[in-house]
């Protein structure tokens, strides 16, 4: 939520292996948690963020979380992610799927 940052990794003869941006929220406890972006789109005028956590990156099988983007007016205009409701997700499952094809993640 606060901060936004882009992780570049490179394979040992510094060909460019992938790039993520990074998002740090704070969760209800006020630990921060960092979230790699996986993707990002736009369904019926709503921001969607698919991210995973940063600290399971390099395994085989991560569960992925789906946010929406919501810009809260005021001081700033600060951006807010928050996990969609189950019915939401029923909205964007169609979409969600064929984007997710593309990355060759599975959903379950």
């Amino acid at each position: 939520m606060d901060n936004e940052n882009n992780n570049e990794e490179f394979l040992a003869n510094g060909e460019e292996m992938e790039e993520f941006s990074t998002i740090v929220m704070t969760d209800e406890d006020g630990n921060e948690v960092e979230y790699l972006v996986v993707d990002e789109f736009e369904h019926k005028g709503t921001n969607y963020v698919v991210m995973m956590l940063e600290e399971f990156e390099e395994e085989e099988n991560v569960e992925a979380v789906i946010f929406k983007q919501i810009i809260e007016e005021g001081a700033g205009d600060e951006l807010v992610y928050e996990e969609i409701s189950e019915e939401e997700y029923n909205d964007i499952e169609e979409v969600l799927r064929k984007r997710l094809a593309e990355f060759d993640i599975d959903m379950e």
